[in-house]
């Protein structure tokens, strides 16, 4: 079993980053084959909507790194997004990726007067993880992120499933790694809180990577 996953957030390090890590040991340690990579690392240009592609799937700024990503993305058994939150929804270059994807993984067909989309993908049971990040921790303050995250893998996963973590609260790059000590120091008597808080959002990542396998 193949599992893919791209790292939404363009810090490397980050709180994003690190709980896909945890959720790829998990699954790693489950039996399967498991890669990352990150939105920074990746160079394409922005869709331009001439929307050619969807007639035949071909977008006609290729060849870039969209190629790559729609091939492991076809291969894939389980699939793994994850962002941060930036003005209320994922990072630009994570959005730039998903728009460019849209006509080489999605079949659109018009023929009874409504758009009619399915996955472009290889078809099988696709389980996926969903993981939000955000520093705030008022309502709603993930919602963007979580929805557009679970739409994404939702297109492609036919009878597999879905789960999702949200990690709100994540103040400090790499905080979910950071031992209880430096916590305290930063935040007093709320460290304790947060650190266990952060060891529970890697227990469920290190869970949702197992459960990709199962």
């Amino acid at each position: 079993m193949y599992i893919f996953s791209i790292v939404g957030s363009p810090r490397k390090g980050s709180n994003t980053d690190l709980l896909i890590d945890e959720v790829l040991k998990g699954a790693a340690d489950a039996g399967a084959e498991v890669e990352k990579i990150y939105i920074s690392d990746l160079k394409f240009a922005p869709c331009i909507g001439c929307m050619k592609c969807r007639a035949d799937r071909v977008c006609r700024l290729a060849p870039d790194d969209v190629n790559m990503v729609v091939k492991k993305l076809d291969r894939a058994d389980g699939i793994v997004l994850g962002a941060p939150v930036y003005s209320g929804h994922v990072p630009g270059q994570f959005k730039s990726l998903c728009d460019r994807l849209v006509g080489q993984v999605m079949k659109f067909d018009f023929t009874d007067g409504k758009a009619n989309i399915t996955s472009a993908l290889t078809p099988k049971d696709r389980n996926g993880v969903a993981i939000g990040v955000c520093a705030a921790s008022l309502p709603g303050m993930t919602d963007g992120v979580r929805e557009f995250l679970k739409l994404n893998l939702a297109q492609h996963k036919n009878n597999g499933t879905i789960q999702e973590i949200i990690a709100d609260g994540m103040v400090i790059p790499g905080q979910v790694n950071l031992e209880a000590e430096k916590l305290e120091k930063t935040f007093g008597a709320r460290g304790q809180a947060i650190y266990e808080n952060a060891q529970s959002l890697l227990k469920q990542a290190y869970e949702a990577g197992k459960n990709l396998v199962s």
